[in-house]
């Protein structure tokens, strides 16, 4: 295989793939290792969990829809500092809860590539 072949977009849409496949396995371990109970929480930690699924989900669809997946992994972190902020009056702290969208603005990238691609018509948006 010829490295010099590879285009850019694909590595992106690689790297996408491993990173949500890596956040998909590392969230769904903490959830079985916390024992996360949605019938005990109340209805702020219920909300942020609900966030934090839509983000979870998104990673498992856009393995097969790009841009389905990686708007819904943004729109669940988003969610979930946005209703953070609600209730406690302050965003949370610390890069690696922000880093979880990573995943959702490359899908993102690969989805508007693939959809406009070289036709410059993504100035149109």
């Amino acid at each position: 295989m010829e490295y010099q072949n590879i285009k850019p977009i694909t590595i992106i849409r690689w790297l996408a793939r491993i990173t949500a496949a890596f956040f998909f396995i590392f969230i769904l371990a903490f959830a079985i290792e916390q024992k996360v109970d949605p019938f005990s929480m109340g209805s702020h930690e219920l909300t942020l969990t609900i966030s934090f699924s839509v983000m979870w989900l998104g990673f498992i669809i856009a393995i097969f829809r790009e841009g389905v997946g990686g708007l819904l992994i943004i729109a669940g972190i988003l969610s979930f500092y946005l209703f953070s902020f609600i209730f406690s009056g302050f965003l949370p702290q610390g890069l690696p809860l922000f880093v979880l969208i990573s995943p959702g603005v490359l899908f993102t990238i690969v989805w508007l590539h693939d959809k406009y691609g070289n036709n410059r018509s993504l100035a149109k948006i």
